[in-house]
C-alpha cells in the first residue's frame, strides 16, 4: 500500500478512501499538482477506482500525466483484486479447512469495515456539512455498522457450506468419469439422474429480495439432503465399479472406502445445504430494502421478478409422479445393493482360491 509522510493510507480498501486520502495517494504517485482539482470535484476512493480515459481529461489535462495516472489506476485495481481474494479466501474452497480460513477472514474484515464507517462517517459528514452533515454521516455509519457484519456472516456461511460439500471429495478423491458407462446405464447413475428438477442446485446470481433468497436457499438445502442420502448407496457402488474397471480383484477395500465417503457426504452435504440457506436468506435480506426503493420509483412489483415468476409457475409433483419416482428408485437401490453383494462375494471367492 502506498504511503506518504510515513503514514500508511487507511482504510486498506481503496473504495473506502476519503477525498483527502485520494489526495495522499496522488502525492505518492508524484501527481500532487492535481490534488486540489480532485478535491474540488469530490473524487473519493470509490470514484477513483472507476475513472477511465474518457473521464480523465477534465481532471488531468496533460496527456503524459493521463498515461501515468491510468497505469497507476491499473495497479491500484490489481491490488484491490488481490485484497478481495485475501478477504474472501478461495472462490471455491476445496475443503472445510480452507473454508474456515477464508470465511472467518472475510467476516472479520467486514466487521472492521462496519466499525470504520461508524467512526469515520460522522467525522467526514461534520467536516463537509457541519452539524447536519454529522447526523447524516452518523446515520450512514449506523447502516454500514449493521450491513457490513451481515455481509460477513453471508461470506462465512457460504465458504463453510461450499467447503463442507467438497470435503468428502477432498478426503476420498473424486470419481473420474472420463470414461466408463453413461450415468443412465447404471443403478447409481439412475439414482442421481432421478433427482427432482426443483431440487437441482443450479448457479444463480445473488438474490435481490428475501423471497428470492429463501427460494434459492431451500433449493440448496433440499439438494444437500438428497445428495447426502443418495450418496449412501451411490458412493459404494461407484467405488466398486471404478475398482472393477481399473484394477480387477479384491474390491472390499474400495467398497469400504465408498461407504466411508457416502457417510461423510450424508453428514456434510445436508449441513452445507443448510448453511447455503442461511447465506441466501441473509443476502436477500440485505438486498430487499434497495429493491423495494427501486421498485417503488418506477419498476415492476416484486411479484414480477424472475424468481417469483418461477415460483408461481413451479409445478409441484403429484402423488402419482412421486410414487413412480420412488418405486423406480427402490428398484435401482435394490439392484445397486445386489451388485455390491455380488462384487464382494466374487472378490472373497478369488481371495480363497488364491490361498
Amino acid at each position: 500500500m502506498a504511503s506518504t509522510s510515513g503514514m500508511t493510507l487507511r482504510p486498506e480498501d481503496p473504495n473506502e478512501w476519503t477525498c483527502e486520502e485520494v489526495g495522499d495517494w496522488l502525492d505518492s504517485q508524484g501527481l500532487s499538482q492535481y490534488k486540489e482539482k480532485f478535491l474540488a470535484n469530490e473524487i473519493s476512493g470509490a470514484v477513483l477506482v472507476r475513472l477511465d480515459k474518457d473521464s480523465l481529461p477534465e481532471l488531468v489535462p496533460i496527456a503524459g500525466d493521463q498515461v501515468h495516472l491510468l497505469r497507476a489506476l491499473d495497479d491500484l485495481r490489481g491490488d484491490l483484486d488481490d485484497l478481495r481474494t485475501s478477504i474472501f479466501g478461495p472462490k471455491e474452497p476445496r475443503h472445510v479447512g480452507e473454508a474456515v480460513v477464508g470465511g472467518f477472514s472475510g467476516f472479520a474484515n467486514k466487521v472492521y469495515d462496519g466499525f470504520s464507517h461508524l467512526v469515520n462517517d460522522p467525522q467526514e459528514g461534520a467536516k463537509h456539512g457541519g452539524t447536519a452533515g454529522f447526523f447524516k454521516g452518523l446515520g450512514s455509519g449506523l447502516v454500514e455498522a449493521v450491513q457490513r457484519p451481515a455481509e460477513g456472516i453471508s461470506i462465512l456461511t457460504h465458504q463453510l457450506g461450499t467447503g463442507l460439500r467438497k470435503t468428502p471429495d477432498a478426503l476420498f478423491g473424486e470419481e473420474n468419469r472420463g470414461y466408463g458407462p453413461p450415468l443412465s446405464s447404471t443403478p447409481e447413475g439412475r439414482i442421481e439422474l432421478a433427482k427432482p428438477a426443483f431440487l437441482r442446485d443450479e448457479p444463480h446470481d445473488k438474490p435481490v429480495h428475501v423471497g428470492e433468497g429463501l427460494f434459492y436457499g431451500m433449493k440448496s438445502l433440499g439438494s444437500g439432503v438428497y445428495d447426502g442420502v443418495a450418496g449412501l448407496v451411490t458412493e459404494p457402488m461407484k467405488a466398486a465399479r471404478t475398482h472393477q474397471r481399473d484394477s480387477p480383484g479384491i474390491a472390499g477395500v474400495a467398497i469400504a472406502k465408498g461407504f466411508a465417503k457416502g457417510l461423510a457426504g450424508a453428514f456434510c452435504k445436508p449441513i452445507g445445504g443448510a448453511l447455503e440457506l442461511g447465506t441466501n436468506t441473509v443476502n436477500g435480506l440485505i438486498a430487499t430494502p434497495g429493491t423495494i426503493i427501486n421498485m417503488t420509483k418506477d419498476g415492476p412489483s416484486i411479484r414480477d421478478t424472475p424468481t417469483m415468476q418461477k415460483i408461481a409457475n413451479l409445478k409441484m409433483p403429484t402423488v402419482e409422479s412421486l410414487t413412480r419416482t420412488f418405486t423406480g428408485k427402490k428398484e435401482d437401490v435394490s439392484q445397486a445393493i445386489d451388485e455390491i453383494a455380488h462384487t464382494t462375494e466374487r472378490s472373497n471367492n478369488m481371495e480363497k482360491s488364491s490361498v
